[in-house]
């Protein structure tokens, strides 16, 4: 999946590389069935698809939560 999205003032793409979702299970042992769970990986890149490591290394903790949570809400 692709999603176009804002890093520090310039239009980039992220790109899945890794999803996964586990609905929840009410008769699991641990928390993380019980309750469910999803992981999500990605990329940033220029808006041509091109990989941008300048990109990745300026993403901080912060981009990249927002960014995960754009896409997490594009999955719903």
């Amino acid at each position: 999946m692709l999603h176009t999205t804002i890093k520090g003032g310039l239009p980039c793409i992220a790109v899945v590389t890794y999803y996964h979702h586990q609905a929840g299970n009410a008769w699991a042992d641990n928390p993380d069935d019980y309750n469910g769970y999803t992981e999500l990986e990605f990329e940033l890149r220029t808006l041509r698809g091109k990989p941008a490591d300048w990109l990745e290394k300026a993403a901080t903790d912060k981009d990249r939560e927002r960014i995960e949570r754009e896409l997490l809400e594009l999955q719903s």
